[in-house]
C-alpha cells in the first residue's frame, strides 16, 4: 500500500524562505534553510506562510514566540491572515523590539495544521532590528568634460542601511550590472541630481536616494527613504 504524503512548507516573507517540512501519516522528515536577516525595521510584521490551512488553536506565543539573545519573550500580536488560513502574521506591540538588538523568531516543534501534523522540532529565524531609524549613505561625486557633454561617477563611501549589497544609479547604462557598495557607476547624461537604489544580496530593492553630481564632492550624506 502507498504511502501518502504531505507536503507543508513554511516560510518567513521578508524575501527568503525559513524552512520546509515534509509530512506524513507515521512520521515527519525536516529540512532546515539558515537564514539571518539584518537592518530590520523595528515595527516589521513577519508572514509565516504554511502550504497547509494552520490550527487556530496553535497560534498562540506558546508555539510561536520571538525571544532576544538574553531568553527573553517579546511582546507579540499572532493572528492568522482571515484571507489566507495558511498564513500566520507576526506583529511585535509597540516599543517591543529596541533598536541594535537581535532576536529570534521560533516555530515550535509542535505547532500543528488542521490535519493535526505537528513539525517535530524547532524552527527558528534570527533577525537584527537596525541601530537607528533614519538611515544614510555617503557618496564620493567625481565630474569630468566629455567632448560637449559631461560624465559624473558615483561612489557609495559607506551606508548605515546593513544589508545593502549593490546599487544602481539613475543615469547608468541599463546593460551594467548593479554595482557593489564601494565601487563606482558612471552616469551619462545632463543631470543635476540622480536617484540612487539599494538592493539586498537576492537582488531585492531596500532604499533609495537623491544624490547631487553637479559638482564634484569627496563626501557627500544624504538620508535614504525605505
Amino acid at each position: 500500500m502507498k504511502r501518502s504524503f504531505n507536503l507543508m512548507k513554511v516560510s518567513i516573507t521578508a524575501l527568503f524562505c525559513l524552512l520546509v517540512i515534509v509530512f506524513s501519516k507515521s512520521f515527519v522528515h525536516a529540512e532546515i534553510v539558515s537564514n539571518t536577516k539584518t537592518g530590520v525595521s523595528p515595527d516589521k510584521e513577519w508572514c509565516v506562510n504554511f502550504t497547509n490551512k494552520v490550527n487556530y488553536d496553535y497560534v498562540t506565543s506558546d508555539y510561536i514566540y520571538v525571544r532576544d539573545s538574553y531568553g527573553n519573550s517579546v511582546d507579540l500580536n499572532l493572528s492568522v491572515n482571515p484571507s489566507n488560513e495558511k498564513q500566520v502574521i507576526v506583529k511585535p506591540k509597540s516599543g517591543s523590539y529596541v533598536l541594535g538588538k537581535t532576536y529570534v523568531l521560533t516555530i515550535s516543534k509542535d505547532f500543528s495544521d488542521q490535519n493535526g501534523n505537528k513539525i517535530g522540532q524547532d524552527y527558528k529565524m534570527q533577525f537584527t532590528i537596525k541601530s537607528q531609524l533614519v538611515d544614510t549613505a555617503s557618496f564620493k561625486v567625481q565630474v569630468f568634460n566629455y567632448g560637449s557633454g559631461v560624465i559624473a561617477t558615483v561612489s557609495v563611501n559607506s551606508t548605515t542601511l546593513s544589508n545593502a549589497s549593490t546599487y544602481r544609479v539613475e543615469g547608468q547604462d541599463e546593460k551594467d550590472d548593479n554595482v557593489p557598495i564601494g565601487k563606482e557607476a558612471a552616469v551619462l547624461g545632463d543631470f543635476q541630481n540622480v536617484n540612487v537604489y539599494f538592493y539586498d544580496a537576492d537582488g531585492n530593492k531596500i532604499g533609495n536616494c537623491l544624490v547631487n553630481i553637479q559638482k564634484a564632492y569627496d563626501s557627500q550624506s544624504v538620508q535614504i527613504s525605505n
